[in-house]
């Protein structure tokens, strides 16, 4: 069976390619491209991530390291990278860090993913 890393690895490759896109953007075409690529990195990690938790730490405890997962991503993540890009705005008058920061973050989050190691287990449950 492949490690689900490498895909998970992929899924975070293609949204920091979008966000070098973004940056570059000069028409409507160019996100388009933004949008596809960000779309498919980003709806690749809904079905990925509970399997790829699930390998790494068992089923017994997907629940827990699951909600865990969303509570930092979604909910933290969600809250104050808002807020921090309109505090990036307001100091700068752009976008333009908030999205290098973005796209630093997404580069190190798929370098990140390649070093998990495999779940050590005699049973797989």
């Amino acid at each position: 069976m492949r490690d689900a890393k490498y895909l998970a690895f992929l899924g975070f490759f293609f949204m920091a390619l979008s966000m070098a896109v973004l940056m570059m953007t000069d028409s409507a075409a160019s996100l388009y491209v933004y949008a596809v690529l960000f779309g498919f990195g980003y709806g690749s990690m809904a079905p990925l991530m509970p399997f790829l938790l699930a390998d790494r730490f068992g089923r017994h405890i997907m629940g827990s390291a699951y909600g865990l997962l969303i509570f930092f991503t979604a909910g933290l993540g969600g809250s104050l990278g808002p807020m921090l890009a309109g505090f990036i705005y307001d100091h700068y008058g752009s976008y333009a860090h908030a999205w290098q920061i973005n796209l630093l973050a997404l580069v190190l989050v798929a370098l990140l993913i390649l070093k998990l190691k495999p779940r050590h287990s005699p049973e797989r449950s």
